[in-house]
């Protein structure tokens, strides 16, 4: 036979040749790379293959690794939450100032144009009414 005939065709052949062979391969299994599900296979008979011992501190180690993913998802997650607590708390801050200044602005606004309207209505003169408000011509001659 040449080693083209012992080589697996199909996925059946995969198997029962690992399966065939497990016990007597040293090192990972053949086809690894073609099927990766033989990885988990190695994985499964590695285990099968520990004393008690080893298998006790393999647990151990997984709980430990495990404990340790849970707890670092657990601090990224409560990571998250405080920093949009605080950016939200900030956007609010920053909501704040920029509403007052927005609303000084108008209110100023809204004063001038008033001024301007009762020295309009008193009969004063375009430039004085334009120097004491700092509004335009255009926004003094909607006024009524």
């Amino acid at each position: 036979r040449n080693k083209s005939e012992d080589y697996p065709k199909s996925k059946i052949e995969y198997w029962l040749y690992n399966l065939v062979n497990m016990e007597t391969m040293n090192r990972s299994l053949p086809f690894q790379a073609q099927q990766p599900v033989f990885s988990k296979v190695e994985d499964i008979a590695r285990m099968a293959h520990l004393t008690e011992e080893e298998r006790i501190k393999y647990n151990v180690s997984i709980d430990m690794i495990r404990t340790h993913l849970c707890v670092m998802r657990n601090e990224r997650k409560e990571g998250l939450e405080e920093g949009m607590m605080i950016g939200e708390k900030r956007g609010i801050e920053r909501g704040k100032k920029e509403g007052m200044k927005e609303g000084e602005k108008k209110g100023k606004r809204e004063e001038s144009l008033l001024i301007a309207q009762n020295m309009k209505k008193d009969g004063l003169p375009m430039d004085i009414i334009m120097k004491y408000t700092n509004l335009s011509k255009e926004d003094i001659e909607k006024l009524d």
